[in-house]
């Protein structure tokens, strides 16, 4: 029996604009898509790299023949809002989950290295100097 098994090309079309599709690698069991985006996670650190994957298993093997699913899609580190692997039986799902994970990321990302942020920051680190500063005059 030959196998009937082809992996997707996954390129879904509401990815959003700073995540881009790097690699897809198909294996006999399994074909992983890997997306990702660059972006500083502290204002005052370099950018990194934050992965989301996508992973399809084929129907063909054997190994799979008793999974309870067909998909997972995980976030990277730093991904938000977890790096759990989730387990999906439909690629419509699967697919919803992978740009939810980006758009997460993305307003955390947003959130982290706005000005609110970059100026509670600055504060805190200004009253902690101030509290460094007077415990060490007093000794």
């Amino acid at each position: 029996m030959k196998a009937s098994w082809e992996p997707l090309t996954l390129r879904p079309a509401n990815v959003p604009l700073e995540w881009k599709c790097i690699q897809q690698n198909t294996a006999v069991r399994h074909s992983e898509t890997s997306f990702a985006r660059s972006a500083k996670i502290h204002h005052l650190g370099q950018p990194e790299n934050i992965w989301a994957c996508f992973v399809e298993f084929s129907s063909d093997h054997f190994d799979n023949r008793t999974l309870k699913y067909r998909y997972t899609v995980r976030g990277g580190r730093h991904a938000k809002p977890s790096e759990e692997v989730k387990h999906f039986v439909e690629l419509k799902d699967a697919i919803n989950y992978l740009i939810f994970i980006m758009e997460s990321t993305d307003k955390w990302i947003a959130e982290v290295n706005s000005d609110a942020t970059i100026l509670a920051y600055e504060k805190r680190m200004l009253e902690i100097k101030k509290l460094t500063a007077k415990k060490y005059a007093e000794e």
